[in-house]
């Protein structure tokens, strides 16, 4: 950086106000409004380790709960699962063939698949659905959990980066 005022600069490195000076943004205007300055001084806050881990468990968080809300992998078919909508036409389906068994009757539904193909499900395949989300779920929290660890043993910012852009951060194969 070159100073203006000549005057003001003790060396090379110094800056051009007076040693013990707290720079802020209204000392720098002042300086530039002087014509002190001969370009703006930029500063560049350090990345501090403690905040961008925060942020990385934040978006690892959001990333776990939309991996949860994907679609549905079960009987080497696609169930939608995404909106609120999907998830509670699954629990009717289920409750459905809860109640059917309860009561003894038999229980099958042609359940209309992500590619909307048609796939006919038994009492007991639907209620073993609850047991491939759950299974699914838990997969998806341990992933979550172990790239937490990563994370937090991370020792400066640019570890965290590699880890977030990772590849294969979030390989979970669960059906």
């Amino acid at each position: 950086m070159k100073w203006v005022n000549e005057s003001l600069r003790q060396d090379q490195s110094d800056p051009p106000w007076p040693s013990g000076t707290v720079v802020t943004a209204e000392v720098l205007a002042e300086y530039k409004a002087q014509g002190w300055l001969e370009q703006p001084i930029e500063y560049k806050l350090p990345r501090l380790l403690t905040l961008e881990q925060a942020a990385a468990w934040e978006q690892v968080k959001a990333q776990r709960l939309a991996r949860d809300k994907l679609p549905l992998s079960y009987l080497s078919a696609s169930f939608d699962f995404e909106s609120a909508e999907d998830r509670e036409k699954i629990k009717w389906m289920i409750d459905a063939a809860k109640r059917a068994t309860e009561k003894g009757l038999s229980f099958s539904v042609d359940w209309t698949m992500a590619d909307n193909s048609v796939l006919t499900l038994t009492a007991d395949q639907v209620l073993d659905i609850p047991l491939v989300v759950a299974a699914r779920s838990d997969a998806t929290h341990q992933k979550a959990r172990a790239i937490k660890a990563r994370i937090d043993a991370a020792g400066n910012p640019e570890a965290i980066d590699a880890i977030l852009a990772d590849a294969d951060l979030w390989e979970v194969q669960c059906e």
